[in-house]
């Protein structure tokens, strides 16, 4: 199979799952979901900002400096809200996944 048929067989595989997820997030952006639903898509968003989080190294490359500042610095790159991040930095601070001892640092 050569690269252009191996395309189409994924695009054509997976199709009606991204038509699935496209109309998810249309709903989500509406408010026209259920709480499952909510749960899934905001998910999705923090595995994908956890994911950019310890691709780009952020907690080493911003060490030392507080929760609203990574905050900042992370939605300025991303297309992440400045709240969300927030939240979700907190979220792994309250799991001991991050200590914030006068600096963020992942927990060992």
């Amino acid at each position: 199979m050569d690269q252009i048929s191996l395309k189409n067989f994924v695009e054509d595989a997976y199709k009606d799952i991204i038509l699935d997820w496209d109309n998810l997030l249309d709903r989500y952006n509406r408010g026209d979901v259920d709480d499952s639903e909510k749960f899934t898509v905001e998910g999705n968003h923090r595995m994908n900002l956890i994911f950019y989080i310890l691709s780009n190294n952020s907690i080493e490359k911003y060490s030392g400096t507080s929760t609203n500042q990574l905050s900042l610095e992370i939605s300025q790159q991303t297309n992440f809200d400045k709240s969300f991040i927030k939240k979700t930095l907190d979220s792994l601070i309250d799991n001991k996944l991050l200590t914030n001892n006068e600096a963020l640092f992942w927990s060992h």
